[in-house]
């Protein structure tokens, strides 16, 4: 049994509420790892906001990548895997991406401007700018409370004081060893969010954030309106899930395609057709291969597209 494999079943034996995903991949420079780790125990979790974090490995740790660490167990989690130094990614700004942050302390944090400024100023981006951590909300107009098991860890990483990196809409971030990266599209649940795709050879793993979530057997969406009102939310939602289908997705116009209104209109377009088609959905609440939920996607964009269509012609 090779090292992380090992570690892995340590790691769950030693903790069987830490559920680990675990899929290897071959690259030009030996294999590595995939790994989603969810914290199933309601003590220390974020309850149904719980997020999954990803870890890409390599077999001698040499190379490491956090993908949005919202494990409050995460120095554990870390020491287990024997993570020595690492890279960190968080896809956006809400708090089951991040809390866990401290457990890499000594890694560069990267994350898009928007991100950037909520964490580091407390504030949120859209409406006014008002503060998104002091009503015992998990962010700006969410509908459940966040659990009071975590309202006194914020000011342990917030304001984020970490080594950080904002991505400017237009840059990606690629790492220098697995085929990996990361850019910013205006078409998730939040602002400034960030998705990534890993691409080892005839795969594509599409790290989509919580583009959706899956609730009692359902695909649902989890629209968040700091972005604007509903109609423009959903359309955003929108957008993304067409291009991942594959069908035709356009930027939307002016300032629903973000900060920077038309002015990356074709960048979005063209990291819109990147989005299409991947193998598996490594999203915020769960890992999928695509083939197993695509006819689930399309019910959901039917769904909302009729939705849409409602509101235009019979609510004024």
């Amino acid at each position: 049994m090779l090292e992380i494999e090992l570690a892995v079943r340590k790691l769950q034996e030693s903790d069987p509420q830490l559920r680990v995903l675990s899929r290897r991949y071959e690259g030009p420079q030996g294999p590595y790892w995939l790994l989603g780790v969810l914290d199933l125990n309601p003590a220390r979790n974020l309850g149904g906001y719980q997020n999954q974090t990803y870890f890409l490995l390599t077999p001698d740790r040499s190379q490491a990548v956090v993908i949005d660490p919202g494990l409050r167990e995460g120095e554990r989690v870390r020491e287990a895997l024997g993570i020595r130094k690492c890279s960190a990614i968080i896809t956006h700004y809400h708090i089951d991406h991040w809390i866990g942050s401290d457990a890499y302390a000594d890694a560069t944090f990267y994350m898009s401007e928007a991100c950037a400024f909520v964490l580091t100023n407390r504030l949120g981006v859209g409406r006014g700018g008002q503060s998104i951590f002091t009503d015992g909300r998990l962010t700006d107009y969410h509908r459940t409370p966040t659990p009071p098991n975590v309202l006194k860890e914020w000011d342990r990483i917030l304001p984020f004081h970490y080594r950080l990196v904002r991505l400017r809409p237009d840059e990606t971030w690629r790492h220098p060893h697995f085929p990996l990266e990361f850019f910013e599209l205006p078409y998730g649940q939040t602002e400034g969010t960030l998705y990534g795709l890993l691409e080892p050879p005839g795969q594509k793993i599409l790290f989509g954030s919580d583009l959706f979530i899956k609730l009692n057997g359902m695909l649902c969406i989890e629209p968040h309106y700091s972005m604007g009102d509903q109609r423009e939310v959903i359309d955003r939602v929108l957008v993304a899930l067409e291009a991942l289908l594959g069908q035709p997705a356009q930027p939307l116009p002016g300032p629903a395609n973000g900060p920077g209104g038309d002015t990356y209109s074709q960048l979005w377009a063209q990291r819109l057709r990147r989005l299409a088609h991947p193998t598996t959905l490594a999203l915020g609440h769960g890992l999928w291969d695509l083939a197993e939920c695509q006819a689930q996607i399309e019910h959901l964009v039917a769904e909302l597209k009729e939705y849409r269509r409602i509101e235009r012609e019979h609510i004024i």
